[in-house]
Parts: structure tokens; C-alpha cells; sequence
């Protein structure tokens, strides 16, 4: 997001979404700030998020869950009515779904850090400015295995790739961190 052509009332929605994250405001500590600083401006929360959503380019996604947050009903589950595993019914009594979370699409989250010259400067670290020293660890590049996947060539659908993993500076490594559940079975 480039800041020629915002308005003043477009960068006081920034200013105000990055006060309210920086600082971990609660939303009722937003309002409360609101309400004593009236004289800012800030709007109210749900403006402010549509605001932000509609400047940054990325929008959430409503993934209808089990009222218990057992599942998604999305995938093998789309076409159930409950949840398999606690029986709790999808919708209410009106036909609305009980509970549901957002969902940020990594393409596009990767697609916006990579367009922002600063956050795009930062993510060539890896390439541009990380030096292994044997034997240590800082992160994740000094791991062996990111070390000897750089040396092989990735196989996709059976046929060996001409490149190698994170060969080109842009290459993005994910991580994925879970906690206390099983992405497989086994």
C-alpha cells in the first residue's frame, strides 16, 4: 500500500488500526479510548476493520464452525447438519450458522508482504543478509534439514524439478505450528 493518494481521514484509520494492534487494545478499551479522546476521531471498531480491510486489499473470509469449534463445515463436512464429533446442530432455530470463524487466505497475505517494499526488503533475510555459522543455530536457516533441502531438487507429481528449494531469493519457507492438534493421522 503506497501513501500517496490516501486521505486524512484513510491514514487516521491506519494510525488508529495500528495504535489499537501495537498497544493489544481490547475492544472495549478501544471504545473506552473513543469515548475519552473524542477529539481523534477514531471511528468505531467495525468501520475501522471495514476501512483496513478496504485499504490493505484483504478481505476475511467466514468459515462456518461447529458452535464448540470441534469443525469446520467445510471440505467433508459441508453437507452434514451437526457436528460428527459433539452432535451440536450447524444452524439455529432462524437458519443461521451458530458460530463461525475468519479466515485470511495466505495468498493473498504473501502477495501483500511481498508488493510492500519494506516488508518485501525484510523477507529477503534469508537470501541477502542471513550468514550460517556452523554449529549454530539463530533460526530456522541454520536448521539441517532447510540446509539439505537447498540441495535437492523438489519432485512434483513424480518429475524431478530443474530448480532447487529456495534457490530463488524469493522463495518463501512456511512454518506451520500447531497447538494440540494433528494435521494427519498418524
Amino acid at each position: 500500500l503506497g501513501s500517496q493518494g490516501l486521505t486524512d481521514s484513510e491514514w487516521m484509520h491506519i494510525r488508529a488500526f495500528s495504535i489499537q494492534h501495537c498497544i493489544h487494545l481490547g475492544t472495549n478499551d478501544y471504545n473506552t479510548l473513543r469515548e475519552e479522546l473524542d477529539e481523534l476521531c477514531f471511528p468505531p471498531q467495525k468501520v475501522l476493520r471495514r476501512r483496513i480491510q478496504i485499504l490493505s486489499g484483504l478481505r476475511p473470509q467466514l468459515i462456518d464452525c461447529c458452535v464448540n469449534s470441534c469443525i469446520a463445515f467445510t471440505g467433508d463436512f459441508c453437507n452434514y447438519t451437526s457436528c460428527p464429533h459433539c452432535n451440536k446442530d450447524w444452524y439455529d432455530g432462524q437458519g443461521k450458522s451458530q458460530n463461525h470463524y475468519q479466515y485470511l487466505p495466505l495468498k493473498p497475505r504473501l502477495q501483500a508482504l511481498s508488493g510492500g517494499s519494506v516488508s518485501a526488503k525484510l523477507m529477503l533475510h534469508r537470501s541477502k543478509g542471513h550468514a550460517h555459522v556452523p554449529g549454530i543455530i539463530t533460526d530456522v536457516f541454520d536448521s539441517s534439514c532447510y540446509r539439505r533441502l537447498r540441495k535437492e531438487h523438489p519432485i512434483v507429481h513424480g518429475k524431478v524439478m530443474p530448480h532447487k528449494y529456495f534457490e530463488d531469493p524469493r522463495d518463501i519457507a512456511l512454518g506451520l505450528f500447531t497447538d494440540g492438534f494433528r494435521l494427519f493421522k498418524r
